[in-house]
């Protein structure tokens, strides 16, 4: 079908980040108020990277982040964040 696009006008699809752990579901952009994922649960991305699922105990803007032992995200480095964090919410991140 023309006309039809599966990714954004004007991006590569060879740089769009995915998860390739098997864990349906997973996305680095979808946050939610309640967990779908066990809290620290880890999964494997597109550029070999290491995907971790968090909850930000407050405002986490995307970029860096930090992740804490018990799995909270907050701001620092470690790892990156494809989309913000409000307060509360769950998702998951990407190493750096």
């Amino acid at each position: 079908m023309a006309g039809i696009a599966f990714y954004p006008s004007g991006t590569n699809p060879a740089t769009i980040k995915f998860a390739t752990g098997g864990l349906l579901g997973t996305s680095l952009t979808r946050r939610t108020l309640n967990p779908e994922f066990d809290l620290g649960a880890v999964t494997h991305g597109s550029n070999n990277s290491t995907l971790r699922y968090v909850k930000a105990t407050g405002a986490v803007a995307a970029g860096n982040v930090a992740v804490s032992a018990a799995n909270v995200a907050s701001s620092g480095s470690g790892y990156k964040a494809s989309a913000p964090f409000a307060a509360n919410e769950f998702g998951w991140v990407e190493s750096a």
